[in-house]
């Protein structure tokens, strides 16, 4: 398991504002994917302004990938990683 840190105030806007934590989990699980990436095995939560990941990813590369695309939301400025590998 990891945790990083992004920038908070830069990149993609997906938040409208007054979304509940599941709402904006699930913003981040359907921007992750809009990338090409098998979301399938993979939950997302929020708390405050830091997402968790967790389930099984592909391959390494692609879990890192995952975790970038994650954490580069706007509002976001933390990863925490739980992902696996296959």
């Amino acid at each position: 398991m990891g945790l990083g840190s992004f920038f908070k105030n830069v990149g993609s806007k997906i938040f409208g504002g007054g979304e509940t934590p599941e709402e904006q989990a699930q913003k981040v699980k359907d921007h992750v994917a809009k990338f090409g990436f098998d979301v399938s095995e993979l939950t997302f939560a929020v708390d405050d302004d830091k997402v968790t990941i967790s389930g099984t990813a592909k391959n390494w590369e692609e879990k890192s990938k995952i975790y970038t695309a994650a954490g580069n939301v706007e509002g976001i400025d933390g990863v925490t990683d739980s992902m696996t590998v296959k």
